[in-house]
């Protein structure tokens, strides 16, 4: 393990491209949080250095990079980032957006030396026109991020994508900080310099390269399981792409055998987040909640899920299944999870209706048990008819909802459904104070 303090210059002036892995999650930073303080500290020195001042360079954090074996003859170097994705995916978006507006407002030279660190030259792609990037992110921002970098492709269709949405942040501060000086000779030149400069040699990074023998899985998880602010998917993810023994060879595409065991990068569906105030997340990140609740009948912490998984998981080993037997269940579970959510459930759609209108999303993980497990269709139709009795009268007599988390995960700790199914419904129907009826 080596470590070194690089420039922009330094880390992007070679024939070199950057891969984020599939363990990694997709590019998540946020203009108030990271974007705009980044703008202010490169505005900040811009500024200084087209007023002749002195300047000290901003420290922008760490990357952990490992070396990639590639085929004899390729001429590129491939490197993986363990770590520091997002920053390291920041700072390409920033370049390239500053080198495309000197070029729109005819700073060539400038834009020249800009466009040497956020593509690599033709000669050295080797057919491949995507190895002109830098920085290679994960399967579901690469489109997004192929638009934005193109100067000549338009980025409409992914407006709602960070990735976009961060380099034309960027292109618009830099634009607005352009038009600052005035129009005569020398002075908004100064400023153009200024911002290239700033980028190419005002901002640092500690970059630590790994040896060949390190786990990039294990460093990964290591490094973000203290302090800081990774998604508890991300983690999960982590932890069933390495205990697979996936490895990460396919850079263009997810394997089939990756794509069977974390299906849920395919969309962005998952990625949206939902909820309300500080409550918001990832709809994954949610759904892992509800399925470990499931999984081990008890009420689930937010924000724990990944030490709750690991848990999990290791007891389900003992008990004599494999990594790829939980997350194919994750994987099935999940696609009742979306039928919920999306109300594509036509035999239930009256059930769903009213369960959005009193939004009563704690029920999720007892309905995803009712759902999945072997029961005949009349038992499960009853189920849902006391459930949603016991709401309604519930709701029209206003009582407090605070305690439904762990009263619906009691309901299922009564016996696993299986033959003695008639036991199980009774007792839910004693539990919704209800009388035992069958279906008609």
């Amino acid at each position: 393990m080596e470590t070194s303090l690089l420039l922009p210059l330094q880390l992007f002036e070679q024939q070199v491209r950057y891969e984020i892995p599939a363990f990694q999650r997709r590019y998540v930073w946020k203009q108030e949080e990271q974007w705009e303080p980044l703008w202010d500290d490169v505005e900040h020195l811009a500024q200084s250095i087209a007023e002749g001042g002195r300047t000290e360079p901003h420290f922008m954090g760490a990357i952990v990079l490992q070396q990639k074996q590639v085929p004899s003859g390729t001429r590129i170097q491939h490197r993986i980032v363990v770590d520091g994705q997002q920053r390291l995916t920041t700072l390409q978006l920033l370049v390239d957006a500053i080198q495309e507006v000197l070029e729109e407002r005819g700073y060539i030279i400038p834009a020249e030396r800009l466009e040497a660190l956020v593509e690599n030259r033709k000669a050295y792609r080797d057919g491949n026109p995507d190895n002109a990037f830098k920085v290679w992110p994960t399967i579901v921002d690469r489109e997004a991020f192929r638009h934005a970098m193109r100067n000549e492709l338009s980025a409409n269709d992914f407006a709602e994508s960070r990735i976009v949405q961060a380099h034309n942040y960027f292109k618009s501060q830099a634009k607005q900080w352009l038009d600052k000086f005035p129009g005569e000779i020398g002075t908004r030149d100064g400023a153009a310099e200024a911002l290239e400069r700033v980028v190419g040699t005002e901002l640092q990074l500690v970059v630590i390269d790994l040896g060949a023998t390190d786990d990039p899985h294990i460093i990964f998880e290591t490094l973000n399981a203290r302090g800081t602010p990774l998604l508890q998917s991300d983690m999960i993810k982590n932890k069933i792409l390495h205990d697979a023994n996936i490895q990460m060879e396919h850079e263009d595409s997810v394997s089939p055998d990756q794509r069977e065991l974390w299906p849920f990068d395919e969309d962005d569906w998952w990625s949206w987040e939902v909820g309300r105030g500080v409550q918001r997340r990832p709809r994954i990140d949610l759904y892992l909640n509800h399925w470990l609740t499931l999984r081990n009948r008890a009420e689930m912490k937010s924000y724990d899920e990944f030490n709750a998984f690991d848990d999990y998981a290791d007891k389900r080993k003992e008990a004599g299944e494999t990594i790829r037997d939980i997350a194919r269940d994750m994987k099935e579970i999940g696609e009742i999870f979306r039928d919920i959510e999306e109300e594509r459930r036509t035999d239930i759609a009256k059930f769903l209706e009213r369960r959005s209108a009193m939004n009563v999303g704690v029920v999720t993980p007892l309905l995803l048990w009712l759902l999945s497990a072997n029961m005949p269709r009349a038992t499960r139709v009853n189920c849902l008819k006391w459930i949603e009795s016991f709401l309604v009268r519930r709701t029209l007599c206003d009582y407090n909802s605070r305690a439904y988390n762990k009263f619906f995960v009691s309901l299922w700790r009564l016996r696993p459904v299986g033959p003695q199914n008639g036991r199980t419904t009774r007792n839910c129907a004693r539990r919704l104070s209800l009388p035992h009826f069958t279906a008609s």
